[in-house]
């Protein structure tokens, strides 16, 4: 028993040591950096896979105003909608330091991508949140990377808005100090896909009456991407994207992990394909608490899918 005890008790100091070894061997900007993401973790951020984010220099109020300025004054891009998710939450009585997300686009850039696949819809406009962590402040998005990947697009078929949104990003934060995560998405996945028997008007139709229908669901705003190809002098496949939703549903998935806005509110795509055949999408609801681990309740991812399958019901 003495031996047991004084080889344990060599074993014990053994890996003290080696732990003291590794220790002295960090760096202190490791060091600071591994503060930093356990001080993340604990104001609920977690970066998901395929996300881009960058520190800001600003609170979030003061650079969702910069984003709104630059985009009012530029004439090649249009604000869609801007979401105060903090006041939304608000005004349900919930708490949420400051979080907006901003869309905005340019159907020359966006309109070559639908036409190669209508299914970036799902992604499409472009958006950048920003948001107060505890006492930081980021910028997040999508990287380009995860769009290609997860979309029938090539990378350099995203060159120009890459270019774009690193050039916002890096100016708004006031540092180029980005960090990506590996998107590790293959194409479509995470995507559910249903094809519908009515017309491609009365499928939108269908759909929205269902959200108006639903208890404490709102549309929030409505993307007709065929007409905005239109006023570039350029052609798409009827292509339509409805975004809705609750803030009782959505805020506490942003308690659980902020990063979660950029994919906020949620969406239903009505589109009609190459063949003439009408098709609604929607994110995988499970796919997408998986990836920013988020974990409220049992299956309700689950649940939300089944929301969704509602609102699409009369649609199929």
């Amino acid at each position: 028993m003495r031996y047991f005890v004084l080889l344990l008790s060599l074993i014990l100091l053994s890996c003290q040591t080696k732990r003291s070894e590794s220790t002295d061997k960090t760096t202190s900007s490791e060091v600071s950096d591994q503060k930093e993401a356990q001080q993340d973790q604990k104001n609920c951020f977690k970066p998901a896979p395929g996300g881009y984010h960058i520190k800001d220099a600003d609170p979030a109020d003061v650079s969702a105003n910069k984003l709104l300025s630059i985009i009012e004054n530029n004439q090649k891009v249009s604000l869609v909608a801007h979401f105060e998710h903090h006041k939304m939450a608000q005004q349900k009585g919930l708490a949420l330091e400051p979080t907006h997300a901003i869309y905005f686009g340019n159907p020359q850039l966006g309109t070559p991508l639908l036409q190669k696949d209508q299914l970036i819809g799902l992604d499409l406009p472009q958006k950048i949140i920003t948001f107060d962590s505890g006492n930081r402040s980021f910028l997040y998005r999508l990287s380009t990377t995860y769009l290609s990947d997860r979309y029938d697009v090539s990378f350099n078929d995203l060159s120009t808005m890459t270019k774009t949104l690193d050039g916002l990003s890096q100016n708004i934060a006031g540092n180029d100090q980005r960090q990506m995560e590996s998107p590790s998405v293959d194409e479509h996945e995470g995507i559910i896909l249903k094809r519908s028997d009515l017309s491609f008007d009365d499928a939108v139709h269908a759909v929205q009456e269902q959200i108006r229908s639903a208890q404490q669901l709102d549309i929030l705003a409505e993307l007709d991407h065929q007409k905005n190809a239109a006023s570039v002098d350029m052609e798409l496949r009827p292509t339509h994207v409805i975004m809705f939703g609750n803030p009782q549903v959505g805020i506490p998935l942003m308690q659980e992990n902020r990063s979660i806005a950029v994919e906020l509110p949620l969406k239903i795509l009505i589109f009609e394909d190459e063949n003439g055949q009408v098709k609604l999408a929607h994110k995988d609801m499970q796919f997408l608490l998986d990836r920013y681990q988020v974990n409220i309740q049992k299956e309700h991812g689950k649940k939300m899918n089944q929301i969704m399958a509602k609102l699409m019901a009369d649609a199929i």
